[in-house]
């Protein structure tokens, strides 16, 4: 069976991973390889590392990251408001964590350079036929895994009216070089968050010297149209300047120019994940909100899933396939994930509406992740 994965960043080539150890052998299609490493970091759960187990690369994957075992929320102040044994994960700064999945794919099988230009598929029966590169190439498959993130054509394709959400939360993401912080935090996700809502400061440790940090604002409240680190930095400032330690320290430390503002929004879950001949994983089956912390990890447990699916139906490895089959696995990978991914969507929702008005909510503070 003839496998492209459209995407070389953590989604694809966890896919590709996961399916040579199956038995087959996927190409990767990679639009750029500075893209995938683009990016600060993330926080990866219990089942995300535990996919890694099945994939066979934890232990290599794992010493790119940090063990985070407690979560603390402060106010804006410094008062501690929740402090708690944060469930099972681990603190990783992107580039490494791509760069050791990567390490485990056979690098003939990976094409960089190939930006997806046209998906060429029957709308009826929700076959691609061909995917057309920018580069004046193309590529016929068996079966299509999309990758690509949240800009799909082959979800758009598929479903060409889901819209994103509203961006009503937007992130400014930094890292800072700084052992001592680092050492302070220990295996702590600290996060700072003013008392009326729509403003906070997270840091995750990734290793002994280094900590992602993000600052969280209301879109609406606190618009932001800068285009320099300087406009960065003066935003942040202004922001979270007065802010209780560490995040003077934090502010200090950055390199603004290696920061970057991005929007967050999801999709309202599809439908299905799949066509005849295509799958679709992580961001481009389910853009989730950062309230989650569920991207990454989700991405991880769609490839499992998919490929479980997949050698169920078709037995591993080679010989003829089975259009019939094909479908009931991809049939079945969407069935068992489309329940987990409305879950997190709808968790994600809740936690970002926390955020916004926490005024709304009875209950005491909670830990900002979908579980």
């Amino acid at each position: 069976m003839d496998i492209v994965i459209l995407g070389g960043g953590i989604a694809g080539l966890a896919a590709a991973r996961q399916l040579q150890q199956l038995g087959w052998s996927p190409a990767v299609y990679e639009r750029d390889v500075t893209r995938v490493r683009h990016g600060h970091g993330f926080i990866l759960l219990d089942e995300g590392l535990a996919s890694l187990t099945a994939f066979g690369v934890r232990d290599a994957v794992a010493a790119k990251g940090h063990v985070l075992e407690r979560f603390e929320l402060r106010t804006d102040d410094g008062r501690t408001q929740l402090d708690g044994p944060f469930p099972g994960g681990m603190g990783f700064r992107r580039a490494p964590f791509v760069e050791a999945l990567e390490a485990s794919v056979p690098a003939e099988r990976l094409h960089l350079g190939k930006r997806v230009a046209h998906i060429v598929h029957d709308a009826t029966t929700r076959r691609v036929q061909r995917v057309d590169f920018d580069d004046g190439t193309s590529v016929c498959a068996d079966l299509f895994i999309d990758a690509v993130g949240r800009s799909s054509a082959v979800r758009s394709a598929l479903h060409p009216d889901a819209a994103f959400a509203p961006i009503r939360v937007r992130e400014l993401v930094s890292q800072v070089h700084d052992a001592e912080l680092a050492r302070s935090l220990g295996s702590r996700f600290l996060k700072l968050q003013h008392a009326r809502g729509g403003l906070a400061v997270g840091m995750v440790p990734t290793g002994a010297d280094h900590v992602v940090w993000y600052l969280q604002f209301d879109a609406a409240r606190f618009p932001f149209e800068g285009t320099t680190a300087a406009h960065r930095e003066a935003f942040a400032r202004a922001l979270v300047g007065g802010w209780a330690e560490p995040v003077t320290a934090l502010l200090r430390g950055t390199d603004f120019s290696r920061s970057h503002v991005w929007n967050t929004q999801d999709l309202d879950p599809l439908s299905s994940l799949h066509g005849a001949n295509v799958a679709l994983i992580g961001d481009a089956a389910h853009p989730f909100l950062p309230f989650t912390s569920q991207g990454v990890n989700a991405a991880l447990a769609d490839v499992q899933v998919l490929g479980a699916c997949l050698a169920r139906e078709l037995g591993a490895g080679c010989g003829s396939l089975d259009a019939g089959s094909l479908e009931r696995a991809l049939t079945a990978y969407s069935a068992s994930r489309l329940p987990v991914v409305a879950r997190i969507a709808a968790s994600g929702r809740a936690l970002q509406e926390r955020f916004l008005h926490p005024e709304r909510f009875d209950e005491g503070a909670v830990i900002p992740l979908s579980v």
